[in-house]
């Protein structure tokens, strides 16, 4: 019995391995089983395909979007508890501060070039006074 198509006329969105791989096993079970079963065999291939490409697509926005709302987004050398950001700008280690928009966050930059994450205490309204007092320069980043 005579194959009625091409097997190898295979959809382009298919990887070539893949494709390759159809072109050997077609045949033989266009030889076998008809024509029917063949499509029904390369319909399972290609919805199998056009699935793992979606759940691949939407782990890759997924992860996308994740470190997009990752919040620092400068790179930092540790992180310092409130206290220790205190004491280390009353005993001018500090030489700048950048404060998040939302005043949650701060990074702070030793004199050494050292940077440093705080998460802020909402208690302290003096933080800005106590800054300027001991000479760090303040910026406040940008919202992300």
């Amino acid at each position: 019995m005579k194959p009625i198509a091409s097997p190898r006329i295979l959809p382009r969105t298919l990887p070539t391995a893949l494709s390759r791989i159809l072109s050997r096993i077609l045949p033989s079970i266009l030889l076998k089983q008809g024509w029917q079963a063949t499509q029904q065999f390369s319909r399972r291939i290609i919805t199998g395909s056009i699935i793992t490409g979606s759940i691949i697509t939407g782990s890759i926005i997924t992860v996308l979007a994740i470190t997009a709302c990752t919040k620092p987004s400068i790179p930092v050398d540790g992180t310092w508890e409130y206290r220790e950001f205190i004491q280390q700008v009353e005993t001018k280690q500090v030489e700048k501060v950048s404060v998040s928009s939302d005043r949650t966050q701060a990074i702070a930059t030793r004199k050494d070039g050292q940077r440093f994450l705080i998460h802020l205490s909402k208690e302290d309204p003096n933080l800005i006074t106590t800054l300027t007092q001991h000479g760090v320069d303040i910026s406040v980043l940008p919202s992300q």
